[in-house]
Formats: C-alpha cells, structure tokens, sequence
C-alpha cells in the first residue's frame, strides 16, 4: 500500500521478508507496475548521488554544524521523544546504593559512549556509579545493588528477532523488573524493544525512550527522566 501511494522506500517494515514478497507480488500481479519501480530506483539512486561526493558532504557537514542547526537537532530529539511511568524519577536517600547499568550491543563499537558524556556525568552527579556491559557479557551483570538505572543503547533491526535482544539480556531485564530493582529506565534506539518493555515492566516504573543514541539525546533523556532543565536550551555547545 505504501508504495502504491508513492513511497520510493519502505524504511524497516515490522517483518521485511513479507514487504520483500508483498511487493514482487504486487508487480508480478499488476497492482505496481515495473516501470513504478524502476523510476523509485532512478530517484533513489539521484537522492544518494547528491551525498556522495567528497565536497557535497563537507558542505552538508559545515550546514548542519551549526548553532542554529543543532538547535533544531535538539528539538527534533525532544518532539520524537516518548516518555511514561510516574514521571520524574527522584531518588531516594543518598545512602542507598545505586548504579546506572549501561547495556550496548558491543562495548568496542560505541563511539557514543565515554566517560564524559550525559549518560554517564548526569546519572552520576545524583548518585549513581556507572556500570558498563554489551550483551555478550551481560551473563555477568548478577550481583545488584538496591536501585538499578538502566539505559539500554540497542539499534532497531527487525532482522535480528525479538526486539533486538539476546536471550539473556531479556532475561536479566526480566529478573531486574521482577525483584523490583530497577527505579528508572533510558532506551536508546529501537522501537523494537520499546514494544517489548512495555509489556514487562510495571505501568508506574518512570521511563523515556529515544530515537538518538548521540550526547545530544543522552543529555534531553537524562534531563526528561529526572524532570531537569533542558540541556538544549542552556548551551548547545554542551552536545558537541
């Protein structure tokens, strides 16, 4: 349907195979015709060849680096944003001990995550000690503190199964929830797990959800989460 309305690209259908299949009928069928497709190919192909070329991209790098422009990032950031639960999440007594568990899909390919970004700086000014792990030794994530905020960094990719998690990155998830050990949750990514927490955890756990990965989203997160002031409003030079 959507590409017999026009679209040229069917971005990350919920099963691809089946896109894959509904479209080859719809052609082999008659309802979409070769020469639709063929003219979305010769667009996509225009559309790409535009962002290409060395000096093409430097420009756009030049544009979009920028205060207006990361303005306008932070707030496409913020819009796109989801929140639920009993928002803000306000920690308890300074005393009980807490840890903000940092779960990625692989610790060596995360150029978003270092020791100075939001995800790790605002956590820690409220009292939470940063705890990293990827889902190849999350296995090792047993011993729990009181309170657990957990920030999941999992890109979506419905090739990859439920949600995008590993089996036993679901079943900590799932344990954590059920001892009642986690106080706050930051999704980073993927739909695809979104839909799936939203079926585990409490209605009143105080969560947010981010299509971002980069400092930018980290820091709007952080701030929705624990009711602060916006980050993207004091200084954009803070996301850079």
């Amino acid at each position: 349907m959507a590409v017999a309305a026009g679209a040229d690209i069917l971005l990350m259908p919920q099963d691809p195979e089946v896109a894959i299949d509904a479209v080859y009928s719809a052609v082999q069928s008659g309802r979409l015709s070769t020469e639709q497709i063929n003219n979305s190919l010769e667009r996509i192909w225009k559309a790409k060849n535009k962002v290409t070329y060395t000096n093409n991209l430097l420009s756009l790098w030049l544009n979009i680096d920028r205060p207006k422009s990361r303005y306008a990032a932070a707030e496409i950031v913020r819009s796109s944003q989801l929140t639920g639960g009993d928002l803000p999440l306000k920690p308890g007594k300074s005393n009980q001990k807490r840890r903000n568990l940092i779960i990625v899909d692989d610790l060596l390919n995360c150029n978003f995550l270092h020791r100075h970004v939001p995800a790790v700086t605002i956590p820690q000014k409220l009292g939470y000690q940063v705890q990293l792990a990827d889902q190849n030794n999350v296995i090792l994530e047993q011993n729990t503190p009181d309170k657990t905020l957990l920030q999941l960094f999992i890109r979506g990719n419905p090739f990859r199964g439920t949600a995008g998690l590993n089996r036993t990155t679901q079943e900590l998830i799932q344990k954590l929830l059920n001892r009642g050990s986690i106080e706050g949750l930051i999704l980073y990514g993927s739909s695809y797990v979104l839909d799936w927490l939203r079926g585990e955890m409490p209605p009143n756990l105080p969560w947010t959800f981010s299509y971002g990965q980069m400092p930018m989203a980290q820091a709007i997160a952080c701030k929705s989460l624990f009711g602060l002031s916006d980050l993207a409003e004091d200084n954009p030079e803070t996301f850079l």
